[in-house]
This record gives structure tokens, sequence and C-alpha cells, in this order.
């Protein structure tokens, strides 16, 4: 028997970060499944199978790996003592708990929840992102219950119409439209696609399903507009904040939770003495730069005694609904 751990380049996440997986060979035959550990590809060590350095995030990675080769040859220990052959078969049916043909969907669903929970917590994923699964957990079990075939579906009784249906059900029971009924079934998707990674699933019944997406046709506002918008007389105090925000947000482009996370810190300014706000976009990570226009200065200056006061640094006093 060998044991490797394997970061996987292909698989990089939404945020760039290195999933490893667990790889044993028995005999010449491969066992390998997520251990649901993700870091800095440049922190890899291949050779040794851990992540190198001193930060507690490092020390915490490879105690997980650690514990979890100890499981391997726990595992190994307890088959042999119940006087049955190691091999990959008793070990995966060891490693699950049950036979996987007992695994169902809000199951799988469940445990991805658990999973993401823990990686919420570590600032792997955002909390919004944990709330899309699940409302998506909530909806597919109402859709089970609708069905009136059970509570829940077998893993290994979905079929490619599941999806279909789902979707009908998601737009013609409960108003969804056509992109809002997309998102969801492209995570249930992503959650059928872990459980073939998991070996619980030896094909993906949901592959050749297709999710349709309708580009929206939002209307733009003119220059002309946002400077009848922007010199409108507001005498109620919220809605003028409100006002102001939705003009910062038109003039940088940073969206809402950009705006909402804005700090004195990402406040620059250049060689050449131009001011910019530089800051990473929550969604995609990567690094945004946007000129002070003069109307974002001037926002930016009506609420300086906000900023000043603020204990988080924050720019703006964006209220928590607006």
């Amino acid at each position: 028997m060998a044991v490797y751990f394997i970061g996987k380049k292909a698989r990089l996440t939404h945020h760039q970060l290195l999933p490893i997986y667990l790889r044993v060979v028995i005999n010449g035959k491969r066992f390998e499944i997520a251990t649901h550990q993700h870091c800095d590809p440049s922190l890899w060590l291949p050779v040794a199978g851990k992540v190198k350095g001193n930060a507690d995030s490092v020390s915490q990675t490879n105690m997980a790996l650690d514990e979890i080769r100890r499981q391997v040859y726990d595992y190994k220990e307890r088959i042999e003592k119940e006087g049955r052959m190691f091999s990959v078969q008793t070990l995966r049916e060891k490693w699950f708990g049950q036979d996987r043909n007992l695994r169902t969907l809000l199951g799988a669903v469940r445990l991805n929840i658990l999973d993401l929970e823990k990686q919420v917590i570590k600032g792997i994923y955002k909390k919004s992102t944990l709330t899309k699964y699940q409302t998506m957990e909530k909806h597919l079990a109402n859709f089970l219950a609708w069905r009136n075939t059970g509570s829940d579906i077998l893993l290994k009784d979905l079929k490619l119409p599941f999806a279909a249906h789902f979707v009908y059900y998601l737009q013609a029971e409960n108003g969804m439209g056509v992109n809002s009924s997309a998102k969801m079934v492209k995570n249930l998707k992503k959650i059928v696609r872990d459980c073939v990674d998991k070996e619980w699933l030896d094909n993906d019944p949901f592959f050749r399903y297709k999710v349709k997406h309708i580009d929206p046709k939002v209307p733009h506002l003119t220059a002309q507009e946002l400077q009848v918008l922007q010199s409108k007389e507001i005498s109620i105090q919220r809605l003028a904040v409100v006002r102001d925000i939705f003009l910062f947000s038109c003039y940088t482009g940073f969206a809402y939770v950009d705006v909402v996370n804005l700090t004195s810190d990402d406040l620059h300014i250049d060689i050449d003495g131009k001011d910019w706000l530089i800051k990473n976009r929550q969604k995609t990570n990567i690094s945004e730069r946007v000129p002070m226009f003069p109307v974002v200065a001037s926002i930016l200056a009506k609420y300086k005694d906000f900023r000043d006061k603020s204990l988080n640094k924050k720019l703006l006093p964006v209220p928590h609904q607006c």
C-alpha cells in the first residue's frame, strides 16, 4: 500500500486555491478522494505531500492531512482484524461507512453544506455562497415532497429528466425566473459532480443537461439622467444617503458589496499625484483600479466626518438595506 496526497491544479477553486486529494494505491489499484483541504498553489510541496510554511492555517491543513493518513492505516488494521482482505473495495466500504447504494441526494446536499460551513469559517467561501446552497436545499426538499414519490431519492436512481423536472417545479410551481432557477440547478449539478468524485456515483446523470440562461436586457441610465439624480434635492437624510451610494456605484462600477467593504486603505495616490480607488473585487478577487472622478471625490468628501469617526475605516455609511 502507498498513501499519497495530490494537489490538482486542473481543479483550482473559484478563489484559485489548490484542492488536495488523497490517493491510496493497493496492489496497483487506486482509491482517490477529495480531502476538502485547500492551499495556495505556490505553497504545495508535491514530493512531501504537504503545505510549506509556519502560518496557523498551514499547520491546520497539514494536521488534517496527517489525520487522514492515520485514518487510512487505522481502516487497514480494522479490515484485517475482521478477517477480510484489505483492498480498494474494502477500504472504500469502510471509508464511506455504508454501501454507496444507500447514499441519498438530500444526504449528499447536507454533507456539502456542512463542508461549506467549515470553509466559510476559514474564509475560503463567503456566507452568501452558503446561503445559496441552503436555499437550494430547501427548494429541493419541497420538490421531492411535491413529486409525492418519497421525501428523498437515492443517488443511484437519479436520471437526466430529474433536472428538467426540478426546473419545471421552480418555474411553474414557484414562479421563479429562468436565470434564478438556472443558478439553483447549477449548484445541484456541482454537488452531483462531487458525488462522482467521491465515487458515490459511477457517472454524472446530469452531464448532458444544459442549463438555460437568458441574457437580461438591462436599460442603462444616461449621463443626463444621472445628472438629474445628482442635482435632485432630497430632504430625507436616509434617502439622500441611498442616492449618494447609488451614484457612487454608478460612477465607480463597484458592486454593492464592494462599496460596503471600501475602507481608507483602498485610497491611493500614484506618482503623478492622482487619486485612485484600488480594491480586490469580492466576487472575482481581481484588483480593480478606479480613478477618482470629481463626482466620486465629492461624495467621499461629503462623508469625511463619517470616515474620520469610523472605527473600521469605512469610507461610506452604506445602509444595510439600501
